[in-house]
């Protein structure tokens, strides 16, 4: 029997991320703003998650493949919206992470910077995830912390000192030496990252979005994803936690970071 909770917490009036919880099929997203040309109101990100989030479902029901449903709705949406550039700071994108039943097994599907954590029926966890993007924003960090210590600012000061850096990143998305993302294009070539699990020796899963990963990741509340991710996990405790250490350091300084806060996200699934 499975069971399951989730949370979805956005950062401003809309969300970037997204989910579905439609059984067999349980996925999260995050959404990412293009670096120019926002609208206030909702991003275009935002507004492509909600594309996903409606159309995900029927589209791998129609292909029975996680990765070509994936493909044809990034050919769709960017078919459908003619504003698109062709630069890819100019673009949104999202990371995925998806479980699917599939009689004896779960299959995992990770894209992008959405992870997944599953725990055996010891409670011992392991981490399913693409590394790509996060040793990108490791490097900017560095990039960070060294201008703050040069220069004498804050680390939200120092921020606005690494936008050329920021921009050469996103640029890399879906490149050879760069990052796979789901990103609108007329020939996608983003690759998702897969496994399959039994069913028999899994005990709980975890699907995340980066915000709810920053728990064990800069913010320190656990000291490693194996010490945060147990059965007993309380996904509200640790969302309300991540948002105290946000609120709490508005200087960046305590724990660095791109900005104030992020869209969090997380689906804990129980097998029973």
């Amino acid at each position: 029997m499975i069971k399951y909770q989730k949370l979805s917490i956005p950062s401003k009036s809309y969300n970037e991320d997204g989910y579905i919880i439609q059984p067999p099929m349980y996925v999260v997203f995050d959404g990412a703003t293009p670096l120019f040309n926002q609208d206030s109101n909702e991003s275009s990100a935002s507004h492509m998650v909600r594309f996903l989030e409606s159309n995900l479902y029927s589209k791998y029901n129609e292909f029975h493949s996680f990765e070509k449903a994936l493909h044809e709705l990034s050919k769709a949406y960017h078919h459908a919206q003619d504003t698109i550039d062709y630069d890819k700071a100019k673009t949104p994108s999202a990371g995925i992470a998806a479980v699917i039943e599939d009689k004896d097994y779960f299959n995992l599907y990770v894209l992008g910077d959405c992870e997944i954590v599953y725990l055996n029926q010891n409670d011992h966890a392991k981490r399913f995830a693409y590394y790509d993007l996060q040793n990108l924003d490791r490097k900017a960090i560095k990039q960070m912390k060294e201008i703050a210590k040069k220069q004498n600012i804050d680390f939200k000061t120092a921020r606005s000192y690494i936008d050329d850096t920021i921009i050469s990143n996103r640029r890399l998305m879906n490149e050879k030496d760069g990052y796979n993302v789901f990103a609108p294009s007329k020939c996608p070539t983003f690759q998702i990252k897969t496994k399959r699990i039994l069913k028999s020796t899994t005990k709980t899963i975890f699907i995340y979005t980066d915000g709810f990963g920053q728990a064990f990741d800069n913010l320190k509340i656990a000291k490693g994803y194996t010490n945060l991710f147990k059965s007993s996990l309380d996904i509200e405790y640790i969302k309300t936690e991540i948002i105290n250490r946000w609120n709490h350091d508005q200087n960046f300084n305590m724990y660095p970071r791109f900005k104030e806060r992020d869209d969090l996200t997380i689906i804990k699934i129980e097998n029973t």
